[in-house]
């Protein structure tokens, strides 16, 4: 289930990297070359958001642990961003600098995380599956046992009979 989880997040990274980063671009008319180094590092950043959400699915029992986790690492790593790049051409309006990244990668995160749980749920139900089938032939092996067993003392008991007679 992880490989199917990492080829994903190999080839989401960078869609869901385009889809966080194209409106701050068309909004504030940067230029191309700018719109591509932040897609590449958005890129690497939500990659980063899979690998850590893949591993918070073994870390976790309960899935509310693992998006209250998921979610708090998001919101850090977005203030961690903000002290790393405050000069960034995207952060020169306060309200934008502090709501619009947020709210990207908020969703990015949630995207990931619904993503995940489908991905999680249908490798559960194939298990589940897989056990029933497994249960099921067991089952009628032992009752073929059963059966077996009920007739070995009944054809004794003919032979006895035959031979007696």
């Amino acid at each position: 289930m992880q490989k199917k989880l990492f080829r994903l997040a190999l080839f989401s990274a960078p869609i869901l990297a385009t889809y966080g980063v194209a409106p701050i671009y068309l909004f504030t008319n940067q230029n191309p070359y700018t719109f591509i180094i932040s897609d590449f590092f958005l890129s690497i950043l939500i990659f980063l958001f899979w690998v850590i959400n893949i591993y918070l699915i073994d870390l976790t029992e309960k899935p509310y642990k693992r998006y209250v986790l998921s979610y708090v690492f998001t919101t850090l790593l977005h203030y961690f961003i903000i002290l790393i790049i405050p000069t960034s051409p995207i952060y020169q309006n306060p309200l934008f600098f502090l709501t619009y990244p947020l709210i990207a990668l908020l969703a990015i995160n949630t995207f990931i995380l619904i993503i995940i749980n489908v991905i999680v749920l249908q490798y559960q139900k194939e298990s589940a599956e897989m056990e029933i089938r497994n249960l099921k032939v067991s089952n009628l092996e032992a009752q073929k046992q059963m059966l077996l067993q009920q007739l070995q003392p009944h054809f004794l008991f003919n032979s006895l009979n035959s031979i007696s007679a």
